[in-house]
């Protein structure tokens, strides 16, 4: 009756280790997807803001351009830009 025991008391401790395992491996798994999702999603809003800036800037420089030659004036020519990137937004 005793061995009985025993091996219970070890196929008991023997799977708690194992879940205990499993567990920490999952823990760990989440916390590396975690940071790599992280890190991802910051990459992805840097290059949509570096995209944004840039295009910006051209509608910036293309009325600048308007400006210089002439074909707008500077009053005109900051009205339009802000119209254009306040309708971009």
């Amino acid at each position: 009756m005793k061995l009985f025991k025993d091996m219970k008391s070890i196929k008991l401790k023997l799977l708690i280790f194992i879940l205990l395992i499993v567990l920490l491996s999952i823990i760990g798994i989440s916390l590396s997807s975690y940071s790599f999702m992280k890190e991802k999603l910051y990459e992805e809003k840097r290059s949509k803001l570096k995209e944004l800036v840039e295009s910006n800037l051209g509608i910036l420089e293309y009325y600048h351009k308007l400006d210089k030659q002439g074909s707008l004036s500077q009053k005109e020519a900051q009205a339009k830009s802000k119209e254009l990137i306040k309708s971009k937004l």
